[in-house]
């Protein structure tokens, strides 16, 4: 009776083992909308139908990209610029000017809300399409004219 009993509870240990490890992780698309969506209400959102999200201390080429997309569309009312992982607010000011980081479409992730080091995904910059308060696709900013 030991030996079925063991038997019985290695094969549930097992069963429960296979069920936990065959769960897919998040999709990097998913964790960054849902970390949108929660810390920015639908009302700030639809503000807007582009995030910009840069990840200062991803690819150095793709991020001098994007802080220069962010310096030339600053203007641009209908863009949310997001800057994270970045070393210090100095430092963005003196690279992207302070008129820049003042304006009302510019935030700063101070506290990492959106930096993901587990995802690859998390080093490049992405532009973000804003749907009826929601987070629809994502995309490079090389695709921004076709977005």
């Amino acid at each position: 009776m030991w030996k079925q009993l063991m038997r019985r509870g290695g094969m549930a240990c097992m069963l429960a083992f296979t069920i936990v490890s065959c769960k897919q992780p998040v999709p990097y698309e998913e964790k960054v909308g849902d970390a949108l969506e929660r810390l920015l209400p639908g009302e700030v959102l639809n503000r807007y139908r582009h995030i910009v999200l840069v990840p200062n201390g991803g690819c150095p080429g793709c991020v001098s990209e994007a802080e220069d997309y962010c310096i030339r569309h600053q203007a641009d009312s209908t863009l949310l610029f997001v800057f994270t992982n970045f070393v210090s607010r100095k430092e963005l000011r003196i690279k992207l000017g302070k008129t820049l980081l003042e304006r009302k479409n510019v935030w700063l992730d101070d506290e990492l809300n959106l930096y993901f080091p587990e995802y690859k995904e998390s080093i490049y910059p992405a532009l973000i399409e804003v749907k009826n308060g929601k987070i629809g696709r994502f995309a490079n900013l090389e695709e921004a004219e076709e977005f």
